[in-house]
């Protein structure tokens, strides 16, 4: 289960052989791909979901947490990630 969204963004390269000196790039609009991975804990009607945030070409993924209401019925994965995509558009 995942979803692609575009975001606009400013890339910041970061040097880290010159004592992690840093240059900020052009802003630009890439993909990116999010991915509700776990459940992280479920009690009662509240969650905690881990996700993956995947730009196009990356060379790593970011992982967050997010705290989510469930329904008490019906996949808590898709419950997650539906707040999650609702929470970024």
């Amino acid at each position: 289960m995942s979803f692609t969204i575009k975001k606009k963004v400013t890339p910041i390269k970061v040097y880290h052989t010159l004592q992690g000196a840093a240059i900020a790039g052009d802003s630009e609009e890439i993909s990116v791909v999010y991915e509700v991975t776990s459940i992280l804990s479920l009690s009662d009607l509240v969650g905690v979901a881990e996700y993956t945030v995947t730009p196009e070409g990356a060379a790593m993924s970011g992982r967050g947490e997010l705290p989510f209401v469930y329904s008490g019925t019906g996949n808590p994965l898709e419950e997650a990630e539906k707040e999650l995509k609702e929470g970024l558009l």
